[in-house]
Formats: C-alpha cells, structure tokens, sequence
C-alpha cells in the first residue's frame, strides 16, 4: 500500500441541456462552478489529477492548477465515455486508485477524498462509494485491479454498471448532503448560492 498513486478524473463533458448558460463557467460566489471541484481536488490527496471536458471545454476559463484535460469527442454517448476516458488515463498513469467525481458538485471537499483512502486501508479490493440518506452520490474510489472493466462501459450510465454486472465488492458509506447536492437546472444553481452559508 506504500506510494500507491491516486489519481481524480473530474467528470465535466455533459451538455447540461436543463440548465440555460454554460453552466460549469457560471459564478458560484466568487469563481466558475467547476473551479469549486478542481479546487477541492487541488487540497486533496490526489498525485494526479484530469477534467474530462468536452468539444468546447475553455482551458483559459479556469485555475487548472497541475489539472491534466482530456477532450471527450463524443459525449453524445453519454457519461460512460468520459468514465472510459478517465479510466484510461489512468492505466496509462500508472494509478492504483482513482476517485471519479462530477464537475456540477461544488459542496464535495478535499477532506472527501482522503476520508475514503483511510477507508480503502480496510475494504482494500471494494469500489466505495458516498451516499446520503439513500442516494448515491460523489466521489466514488476504485481501485486499480477493476480498470480493465473499462471496455464494457455502455450508455448514459457510469461505473455503476459495471459493479453490478460484476457483482464486484462496493461499500457504500453515509456522508452529507454535499456528497449528493448537484447543479442540473437554473433552480438548484439559486439553491447553491442558498447553500453556501454552510461551506
């Protein structure tokens, strides 16, 4: 378990239909939605880091910090692509655990990803996951030996299909409200800015 490697893949290449605007460059207070994700995972426990954008991902509209990107060609495909994409990456950058997390979640904090490592020490081979009250939400650990998976990934669904058609080991574990809150729509960007009182 020495020196294992972790990497972050910040999902980010959704065309985010139900929002009007470009959503991940919105200002949440006093920067673009998506700087809160690369922020948290800038103080994470991360060694490597990739935003998985799409065609008209803006490099200069953001603080990529040491952030990697990677250009989804063809997020028509769903969210599967960009999951395909991030577990490549990592194979090809020698990671040993990946955390998958969403551009659209500004509440999850640097503290997430290093509760879930503490976590890993004892559920060494499980996918984990974060939850609140039932839902599933981000980010989510998994762990190198699953990597290969990648090429069965289909559709407009994540790593979860995979864990099921696999029935591979999956702890769940109940954290916030921050861990599941994400931005779709123009309504829940007003409730975020509601919510930030309580970041």
């Amino acid at each position: 378990m020495v020196n294992e490697k972790i990497g972050v893949a910040i999902l980010a290449a959704g065309f985010s239909r139900r929002f009007s605007g470009e959503k991940l460059k919105t200002s949440l207070g006093n920067k673009p939605l998506l700087q809160w994700a690369i922020d948290a995972v800038a103080i994470s426990c991360a060694d490597e880091a990739v935003v998985i954008g799409n065609n008209d991902f803006s490099k200069e509209s953001f603080d990529l910090k040491d952030l990697n990107v990677i250009i989804n060609e063809r997020p028509e495909e769903g969210i599967s692509k960009s999951v395909f994409l991030a577990l490549k990456w990592a194979l090809n950058n020698v990671i040993e655990k990946l955390f998958l997390t969403a551009g659209d979640m500004p509440f999850i904090k640097g503290e997430d990803y290093k509760f879930l490592i503490e976590k890993n020490k004892y559920y060494r081979d499980s996918v984990i996951s974060c939850s609140y009250k039932h839902t599933k939400g981000f980010p989510t650990l998994i762990p190198k030996k699953y990597f290969h998976l990648m090429n069965e990934l289909e559709g407009d669904r994540g790593f979860s299909q995979i864990i099921k058609k696999h029935k591979l080991p999956h702890i769940i574990i109940e954290r916030t409200w921050r861990n599941v809150f994400d931005i779709d729509t123009q309504k829940d960007f007003e409730k975020a800015k509601e919510l930030l009182k309580y970041v």
